[in-house]
């Protein structure tokens, strides 16, 4: 597992299980000036009384945190790669975003 990077970037990442991704977006960074954050606080406010987005998403300060899925593997075992995009799940339908059997 990979530890999240604290350098400057705006959008870091470390992959948590092999297609989850653990992400963070550095709010001080994407929003130099206190008009802009301010904006988005108010915005945030609505955004997140939506029940789905309370459990998605998380902010702490200047860090807006989420978890994310992959399409590209990071392990390959040979075989050729395929890519089949079913569907898409309710967000309340806790398997993430692609179906599993």
């Amino acid at each position: 597992m990979t530890t999240i990077s604290t350098d400057e970037r705006i959008l870091n990442y470390r992959q948590a299980e092999q297609v989850k991704l653990e992400c963070m977006i550095r709010l001080d960074r994407l929003f130099p000036d206190q008009k802009s954050r301010e904006r988005f606080d108010c915005k945030w406010k609505k955004f997140i009384e939506d029940s789905c987005n309370y459990h998605i998403y998380r902010l702490e300060g200047d860090t807006l945190s989420y978890d994310s899925e992959q399409l590209i593997p990071t392990e390959t075992n040979g075989k050729p790669s395929l890519l089949r995009v079913l569907g898409n799940p309710a967000s309340e339908s806790g398997t993430g975003f692609f179906l599993k059997w």
